[in-house]
């Protein structure tokens, strides 16, 4: 019985939560002037939840004068005081006109309802900021992280034929 117990626990220990999947979808209104105005994106990344940095980016939707951005093109940097999604031509943090591609970040403090800021440069044409956000969401879909009651079902399972592997041996 006694290893049967630890089996179901072992079991229940190995069950991983698996990351969440997120999705940004933004509309920013640029300053007068900004060659790309307004700017719609959708970006997608995996991670624990929606105040986790991500463990992978799964997709973005996102072209700013003429260029479509990739996965391999963007990062993440998580701080204690929100959340940068940005072009990796000058570092997440930072957008410059003088890379050879375009760039851009988005930036969102923890607790705020929506992007505080958005930016994009243009090589030799200089960089351009939001005005407003027309349209924000985030979501999370956790539909692959399992359920507590499933773990209790597993525990419920594991002691039931630890109980019947006793009753056998009897």
């Amino acid at each position: 019985m006694k290893h049967a117990i630890l089996a179901a626990l072992a079991l229940l220990g190995s069950m991983t939560v698996s990351a969440a999947n997120i999705t940004l979808t933004f509309t920013a209104a640029m300053q007068q002037g900004a060659p790309t105005n307004p700017v719609t994106g959708t970006i997608r990344w995996q991670a624990p939840s929606t105040l986790d940095a991500a463990t992978a980016f799964t997709s973005i939707d996102l072209t700013i004068g003429g260029h479509s951005f990739t996965v391999p093109e963007i990062g993440m940097d998580h701080n204690q005081f929100g959340i940068v999604i940005g072009g990796t031509v000058s570092g997440v943090n930072n957008v410059s006109s003088q890379g050879a591609a375009p760039d851009f970040f988005i930036v969102w403090l923890h607790g705020a309802a929506a992007p505080t800021s958005f930016l994009y440069a243009l090589p030799g044409q200089g960089s351009f900021g939001s005005v407003s956000f027309s349209q924000y969401s985030l979501t999370e879909d956790s539909a692959g992280m399992p359920e507590p009651a499933s773990a209790g079902l597993v525990l419920a399972g594991g002691l039931a034929a630890a109980g019947f592997a006793r009753r056998r041996r009897r």
